[in-house]
């Protein structure tokens, strides 16, 4: 696993792509899924579940490649759904090219279709790769690792790979 990443990393700093910049004052709405598989196992527990979650996001550069903003989070599994809201945090390096992201997200949760918690809340951090389709719009793959709880007690952790869009302006 750990090949895997390095060389990851390793291809998406090297990849060739026209350099943008990420200037105070501009904004950013995105959007981002998990491809429909995420894998999810809860502390003590043997049994993985795959929920599918859509992410849209709104941002503003505040200084020169330093973004923060709200998002609102849709997750859904085996006919269950349910939605949250969360504030993040990007930085913005190798001229624009990768990101990394810190966020908190709160509001309800799905497991497994089973049933939905109310008081769920996350610590997300993640590190993405922009390509640059144009000056404005972005295919944004990354890495993003989940800490997870309800109620201040530890719920469990993900470790998943998300693709998203980002349109700059």
């Amino acid at each position: 696993m750990k090949k895997l990443i390095t060389i990851l990393c390793a291809v998406l700093i090297t990849i060739g792509l026209s350099a943008q910049t990420t200037d105070q004052g501009s904004m950013l709405v995105g959007t981002s899924s998990n491809l429909s598989y995420s894998s999810f196992t809860p502390d003590g527990g043997d049994d993985s579940e795959n929920v599918m979650t859509l992410s849209g996001q709104y941002g503003y550069f505040f200084t020169d490649n330093l973004c923060g903003g709200v998002g609102i989070n849709y997750m859904s599994s085996d006919g269950e759904s349910a939605t949250g809201f969360g504030l993040f945090g990007r930085y913005y390096f190798l001229e624009g090219k990768m990101y990394g992201h810190l966020g908190y997200d709160m509001g309800d949760y799905i497991i497994g279709g089973m049933f939905a918690i109310e008081d769920y809340s996350a610590i997300n951090l993640g590190v993405g790769y922009c390509a640059w389709l144009n000056d404005n719009v972005t295919l944004e793959p990354g890495l993003m690792y989940s800490m997870q709880s309800v109620d201040g007690e530890t719920l469990g952790a993900t470790l998943g790979i998300k693709v998203g869009f980002g349109i700059y302006f």
